[in-house]
């Protein structure tokens, strides 16, 4: 029996044992844990006004990349990091991959234009009403604020003043976001503005 222990022992570690691991494997967990202490679009690595179709391609990769990396030995500590990353990245998509939560999301970060990505994927009238109706009564005072910013914009406008009146616009919709009239109005102006 001695003899048995001695030689197990001397017996080099399975390196899928507890207490090894695969050292690129933690080092590439390890950089992307820095990504949870930012928002949804950190961990996910696309921009702030990224369309649909660019959140569920990069919510894929990650998917796949953090799948790669469970088939790697890892110690308990990178099993964990793992798991951390696994929710976050789920939780990413589940906000950002649906219109109305991306919506709600961005008018608290004050994303006009991420807004507005959720409005062209067809976030209805009545749920934009809905969202900026809660949103206005955490902000009580983006209200009155917003809507004079929208009325110097309306008279820029309508004097032929189309860079005045987008700042002022902007202004508006850095307060209040859900918007859908001064969304709209913004957007038109730019458009007209870009076409000549």
């Amino acid at each position: 029996m001695d003899r048995l222990l001695r030689e197990r022992s001397r017996t080099p570690a399975n390196p899928t044992s507890p207490g090894r691991e695969d050292d690129a494997a933690a080092q590439r967990l390890r950089e992307l844990a820095c990504r949870l202490k930012g928002d949804p679009y950190v961990l996910l690595d696309v921009v702030s006004d990224a369309g649909f179709p660019e959140i569920r391609r990069k919510s894929r990769l990650l998917d796949d990349e953090l799948r790669s990396l469970a088939r790697a030995p890892l110690t308990p500590d990178s099993r964990d990091r793992l798991r951390r990353l696994q929710e976050k990245a789920q939780h990413a998509l589940w906000i950002l991959g649906d219109p109305s939560r991306r919506a709600e999301h961005d008018a608290n970060k004050g994303n006009d234009r991420a807004v507005a990505r959720c409005i062209a994927a067809g976030l209805t009238v009545s749920e934009m009403n809905r969202l900026r109706a809660a949103f206005l009564a955490d902000h009580p005072r983006h209200d009155r604020r917003a809507q004079a910013y929208r009325i110097a914009g309306d008279l820029h406008a309508s004097r032929g003043e189309p860079d005045a009146a987008l700042r002022e616009y902007e202004k508006a919709l850095m307060l209040d976001p859900l918007n859908l009239e001064v969304q709209r109005g913004f957007r038109a102006l730019r458009r007209t503005r870009a076409m000549g």
